[in-house]
C-alpha cells in the first residue's frame, strides 16, 4: 500500500490593486448608507467634495458630495495541501482544487454612481469602519459650513493655512468655528489703519447712501467729539443738490460750502468732509476722469469708498473695483441692516485693501452708527458659542459678570 505524500505549497496570488469608485450623493449619510451595502469593511476614503448641479437650476438645489474612494479586493483564501489517500486501486488519489478566483477588474475612476436602490441598508450588512465612516461624515463638513457662513473657497484656504491646520475635518465644530472666529478678530485693522486726513471725500456709485453716511460721521464728530468741521457739496460732472445736507448742517451748526474755489480757501475747522454726486461703477470714461482730477486738485487725501452691503457680491466687486480707480483709502458699508448673507462681506473687507471705517445699520442720521463693523458681522456671521469661545479669557469673565 502507497503512502501518500503531502504537495508542496502553491505559489503566492499577486493581490490585485484597489478599485476606485467615485459616488455622487446628496449627503454623508447617503454616502455611508451606499458604502455600508456595498462594501463593507473594504473601503477607504480618498477625497470628498462639494459638486454643484449644472445648467440654471443649479443654481438653486443644494450641492451635492463627490465620494472617492478605494476598495480593496476581496481577499482570496490560500489553497491548504492536503494529504493524499490512496484508493481502491493503491494508486495515489488525485484531489481537484479550484483554481483562484480572478480579481475584479477594477473599476472606472469615474464610475457612476450606484442607483438609489442601493441606499437602504440589510439588517445584515457589515458596518464600515469607524474611521471611513468619521472621514465620510467630516470630509467637507469644515469646508461646507464655512462656505454656509459666506466664506468663499479662497478665503477658507487662507484661514486653514494661517493657523497652520492639516486636517480640520477632525476638529469639532465648536472648535472649528472659534478657531475661524479668533482668525477674524486678528484681522481686525490697527487704529492707525483708520486715521483720517483733514479733508475727506465720500464716493461712490449712485443710490449706496453716500450723503447719509457723511451724516452720520459728521454727527459723531460734533456730538461725540466735540468738533467744529465743515462740510462741502459740490457739483462735479452733475449737478448734486443739497436736499436735506443744507438744513442738516443748519441744525448742526456747521458751514456748509458750494464751490470748488471755497473748498480750495478752506483751512479752518478740524476737517472738512466733501459729498460728491454719484459716479457708476462701469463708468470708465469722462466722469471718472473728471472726479480723479477733482480730488487731487481740492487736495482730497482720505477718500470713503462707500459701498451698498446688500448689493450682491458682483457688484460689491465692481464698487471696490471703482474705488481703487478714485485710489480710494477707506471704506464704509451702507445698508447692513438690510443684508439677507453677511459673510459676503468678509472677502471684500479682508482682501479689499480698504479698511473699514464704520457700518450703518439703519437710516437715522444721528444713530445707527456701527464702528467696530468686524465684531457686527462676527455676530451675524458665526453662532454666539462660537464668538463666546474665541474670547480671551478675561473678557469672557467681564461679559460673565455684567450678564
Amino acid at each position: 500500500m502507497s503512502t501518500a505524500t503531502a504537495k508542496p505549497n502553491a505559489a503566492p496570488v499577486s493581490t490585485p490593486a484597489p478599485a476606485r469608485y467615485r459616488l455622487v450623493v446628496e449627503s454623508a449619510q447617503e454616502a455611508v448608507t451606499i458604502l455600508q451595502k456595498r462594501f463593507g469593511t473594504r473601503a477607504r476614503v480618498v477625497a470628498v467634495r462639494q459638486v454643484q448641479s449644472g445648467g440654471l437650476g443649479g443654481f438653486f438645489r443644494k450641492p451635492k458630495l463627490e465620494v472617492v474612494i478605494e476598495v480593496a479586493p476581496e481577499a482570496t483564501p490560500a489553497a491548504t495541501p492536503t494529504p493524499a489517500s490512496a484508493n481502491d486501486e493503491g494508486q495515489p488519489a488525485v484531489h481537484s482544487r479550484k483554481p483562484a478566483a480572478a480579481p475584479a477588474p477594477a473599476m472606472e475612476e469615474d464610475a457612476s454612481a450606484p442607483d438609489e436602490a442601493e441606499a437602504t441598508v440589510s439588517a445584515t450588512a457589515t458596518p464600515l469602519p469607524t474611521r471611513a465612516r468619521a472621514e465620510i461624515l467630516g470630509a467637507g463638513r469644515a469646508l461646507a459650513l464655512l462656505e454656509a457662513c459666506g466664506f468663499d473657497r479662497f478665503l477658507i484656504e487662507r484661514i486653514r493655512t494661517d493657523n497652520r491646520v492639516q486636517d480640520w475635518e477632525k476638529l469639532p465644530v465648536q472648535e472649528l468655528l472659534a478657531l475661524v472666529c479668533d482668525w477674524l478678530r486678528r484681522q481686525n485693522p490697527a487704529p492707525e489703519a483708520l486715521e483720517l486726513a483733514p479733508r475727506r471725500a465720500f464716493i461712490g456709485t449712485p443710490g449706496v447712501g453716500k450723503t447719509t453716511a457723511l451724516c452720520k460721521a459728521l454727527a459723531r464728530e460734533v456730538f461725540l467729539h466735540g468738533r467744529r468741521p465743515s462740510v462741502a457739496k459740490l457739483d462735479g460732472g452733475q449737478p448734486n443738490p443739497t436736499d436735506g445736507l443744507e438744513v442738516f448742517c443748519e441744525v448742526l451748526g456747521v458751514d456748509l460750502l458750494r464751490t470748488t474755489r471755497e473748498v480750495r480757501r478752506w483751512s479752518g475747522g478740524d476737517a472738512l468732509f466733501v459729498d460728491l454726486p454719484g459716479c457708476p461703477a462701469a463708468s470708465r470714461g469722462s466722469e471718472e476722469t473728471e472726479l480723479l482730477d477733482l480730488l487731487c486738485s481740492l487736495g482730497v487725501d482720505s477718500r470713503i469708498l462707500v459701498i451698498h452691503a446688500g448689493y450682491e457680491a458682483e457688484m460689491i466687486g465692481d464698487a471696490y473695483a471703482f474705488g481703487r480707480r478714485m485710489e480710494a483709502t477707506h471704506a464704509v458699508f451702507t445698508h447692513l441692516d438690510e443684508v439677507r448673507n453677511p459673510g459676503k462681506l468678509w472677502k471684500f473687507l479682508l482682501t479689499g485693501g480698504l479698511p473699514p471705517l464704520f457700518g450703518s445699520i439703519g437710516p437715522n442720521l444721528a444713530d445707527d452708527y456701527e464702528e467696530g463693523i468686524f465684531s457686527l458681522l462676527l455676530q451675524r456671521t458665526l453662532p454666539e458659542t462660537a464668538i463666546h469661545f474665541a474670547m480671551p479669557p478675561a473678557e469672557r469673565a467681564r461679559r460673565a459678570r455684567h450678564g
